[in-house]
């Protein structure tokens, strides 16, 4: 009888190692599928009330974004770069129409979230000094416009941020935030600051 049980676990066993391609393994054996068909996106199910406040969320957002640039404050934006927890609810819930690149996540999703937190912070420094090249004195530096551009296609609010500003000289400059969106009520940068 013992031997049939641990056949028997065994088999039933088998088709999660196989399926392990869509798997994670974080300290046990955890595994993590997201989900099979595309879910509706955000823009198509959402009332016009729900798109205006998380317009206003990611604006609110983009003000702490900017005010880290402005004073050269990385520290402050870390509430909003991702940590392993966030890597694995986004892989949880997102759907991948390439499932290629979300295996390649998968297999290191550790490795893949230091990588995108250095690259995010690899990229503040290089937003500051391309800006300072280019004369634009961070210290007066104040927002003209904030544009919000929630991709049509996600299940998530969010998309690409451009927040414009000018310093008191009248130097011109955006900030390009490459993604950021919101996950399980949690806004992160999903993408490095992406330069002009």
């Amino acid at each position: 009888m013992k031997k049939f049980f641990l056949l028997l676990v065994f088999i039933l066993g088998l088709p999660l190692l196989i399926n392990a391609q869509d798997s994670l393994a974080v300290d046990s054996l955890i595994f993590i599928s997201g989900p099979l068909e595309q879910p509706p996106n955000f823009l198509e199910i959402a009332s016009e009330g729900e798109v205006t406040t998380k317009q206003t969320e990611s604006y609110n957002y983009s003000l702490q974004i900017f005010e880290a640039l402005k004073d050269d404050d990385k520290e402050s934006l870390a509430n909003l770069v991702p940590d392993l927890d966030d890597a694995i609810s986004l892989m949880t819930l997102a759907y991948w129409t390439n499932r290629h690149a979300r295996k390649q996540i998968m297999n290191d999703l550790e490795g893949w979230q230091i990588d995108l937190q250095n690259r995010i912070q690899d990229s503040f420094d290089n937003v500051r000094k391309e800006a300072e090249d280019a004369d634009f004195d961070w210290s007066s530096a104040e927002i003209i416009q904030v544009d919000n551009s929630f991709k049509p296609s996600s299940q998530f609010a969010g998309g690409e941020v451009n927040i414009y500003v000018k310093d008191e000289e009248g130097n011109k400059y955006r900030i390009r935030v490459g993604s950021l969106f919101e996950v399980e009520g949690e806004w992160r940068m999903w993408n490095q600051f992406l330069t002009n």
